[in-house]
């Protein structure tokens, strides 16, 4: 889950940074499939995990993802949304965003910086959108797009190696478990310690 956020943002970081001038099918189907449909299926494997941080996480940035594949994938050379409509649609994603950026407070502090981030990207690059301004639109979103990618790359790393060793060896503060169940089996835990 995290590790198709992350490549994801990643690609479309170097894209917007001018390291890929000209992109090919394949670049706007991967954004399809790995960031939008990949975002979609592990946002809804989360909420049956009762995880609701994590499912709104990955179902609103799977949905943005495929949204963007919609807006971006050219249709004979023409784009699908008129360019006096990009301010919104960046607008409108900063304003999901936002809430995210507040609720994970309580989650994790590697998901307060990813959603940060986010919200602090969606609001640049409708500043630029509105404003056309090209550096704003590309290099400095682009930017912060990589930054997103790598924070989300680390949060999926850590729990990777985390949860196999057994101990942190790649530190992720924990500022609250992100959902009941985790905290019925932590309880159900204790009390087998105990007796």
């Amino acid at each position: 889950d995290s590790f198709c956020f992350g490549i994801s943002f990643i690609m479309i970081g170097l894209f917007e940074c001018q390291a890929h001038k000209d992109p090919d099918k394949f670049f706007y189907i991967f954004l399809l499939l790995f960031g939008g449909c990949g975002q979609v299926i592990a946002g809804i494997l989360e909420y049956i995990k009762g995880r609701s941080f994590a499912s709104n996480l990955y179902l609103i940035y799977g949905i943005y993802f495929i949204s963007l594949y919609l807006v971006e994938y050219p249709n004979n050379n023409k784009k699908y949304l008129p360019k006096d409509c990009y301010p919104f649609f960046y607008g409108s994603w900063a304003g999901l965003t936002f809430p995210l950026c507040v609720s994970s407070i309580k989650v994790n502090v590697m998901y307060v910086v990813q959603t940060v981030l986010g919200c602090l990207f969606f609001i640049l690059r409708c500043i630029g959108e509105s404003k056309n301004i090209e550096k704003i639109n590309k290099y400095t979103s682009g930017v912060f797009e990589l930054a997103i990618g790598v924070v989300s790359l680390y949060i999926c790393f850590s729990q990777i190696i985390n949860e196999t060793l057994g101990f942190q060896l790649l530190p992720c503060i924990m500022l609250q478990e992100d959902n009941d169940i985790d905290l019925i089996n932590n309880n159900n835990e204790k009390k087998e310690i105990t007796n």
